[in-house]
């Protein structure tokens, strides 16, 4: 595991990236919770080589990927708790969102794969998941939270790109976008 550009663990316990990564985020919001700052989670944990914290190994039904995504929404709470408690909510926005779809070891013929009974997603009803152009390779979920600018439960169904996240941003913000040399 690294911190900017320091090793700080060679040979890191895959069960505490999502926790650390969480504790992290946390203390660096409340280090910063009087300035404007901005925090970014790529979480490892869906991705290989998989494992989850003893609280959420082996309690989903969906098996130890099932875990992962349960502790990674447990942790995701608690930043949305802390951002509630330290008054910083309303003027906050968190998007939460996926890279791609699930993995899938089998994808002959484009057809929605498998992968050992629970070491992988599912893309549902859509056609196909990671490594594919296919609906169920690049339709993944996005969730805004912002209290007081986009109200609860209310659904946008244009389509996006996470090329548009940069952009909205910046507007929200009032910045400038950098200009390509």
């Amino acid at each position: 595991m690294t911190r900017n550009e320091e090793l700080i663990e060679p040979a890191t316990d895959m069960a505490t990236p999502t926790q650390r990564y969480t504790d992290e985020a946390i203390a660096f919001t409340r280090g910063n919770q009087d300035q404007p700052f901005f925090v970014y989670i790529p979480h490892s944990m869906p991705h290989t080589r998989l494992d989850a914290s003893p609280e959420f190994k082996g309690k989903s039904q969906r098996g130890l990927y099932g875990g992962i995504i349960e502790e990674i929404d447990f942790n995701v709470g608690r930043i949305l708790d802390r951002l509630s408690e330290l008054n910083l909510a309303e003027n906050t926005y968190v998007l939460f969102t996926s890279d791609k779809g699930p993995r899938l070891i089998k994808n002959k013929g484009h057809a929605d794969g498998h992968v050992p009974g629970d070491h992988g997603g599912s893309a549902g009803p859509l056609r196909s998941g990671k490594v594919s152009t296919f609906e169920g390779g690049v339709r993944v979920p996005a969730i805004l939270w912002a209290p007081g600018k986009v109200p609860a439960e209310s659904v946008c169904d244009l389509v996006a790109t996470t090329m548009d996240v940069m952009p909205t941003f910046a507007a929200i913000a009032v910045a400038s976008i950098p200009k390509a040399d």
